[in-house]
């Protein structure tokens, strides 16, 4: 992820050296002779190069941490408080006309209140709050992300 953030944004990141070169060499000298003692082949100075250098800028890990970290916790109190009403609205929306004693046709659901409370007494109130709640909840963190994406390219 921060890779991805660091090629979208114009944020320029330049590594740091962690240590001097004296003490770079003596590490050098010493993974070498570790390598000859146990008869594999040396490290190249790619594989190398991460002991020696900070490739992430703290604070904007901090930052884009922070971020997903509040995305996530509001994702989770909005799916949980209007499940609910998604479940209600679903349940209107795809209700089909029943038919009475008299014959005369009729709905189920009539209205959002309505609906609350006779799913409520009829399913419970798991079905109420927790049906659906993982693809709503996918849904919901995807477009927190590609949001805070945009904010962040293109806003901020």
């Amino acid at each position: 992820m921060l890779s991805f953030y660091y090629l979208s944004t114009d944020i320029e990141h330049k590594p740091q050296l962690k240590y001097t070169i004296p003490q770079i060499t003596d590490f050098m000298k010493q993974r070498r002779a570790i390598s000859e003692m146990n008869g594999t082949a040396p490290e190249t100075v790619h594989q190398l190069s991460h002991h020696f250098y900070e490739f992430h800028n703290y604070e904007i890990k901090t930052k884009i941490l922070t971020r997903l970290t509040m995305l996530i916790l509001a994702n989770v109190v909005a799916t949980f408080v209007t499940n609910p009403l998604d479940v209600c609205l679903t349940k209107m929306a795809t209700q089909q006309r029943q038919i009475s004693e008299q014959g005369k046709f009729y709905l189920k659901y009539t209205g959002l209140l309505q609906c609350l409370t006779t799913v409520y007494r009829e399913e419970g109130i798991q079905k109420l709050f927790l049906g659906g709640l993982h693809p709503r909840f996918m849904f919901n963190m995807l477009n927190g992300v590609m949001f805070l994406f945009i904010y962040d390219r293109y806003i901020a």
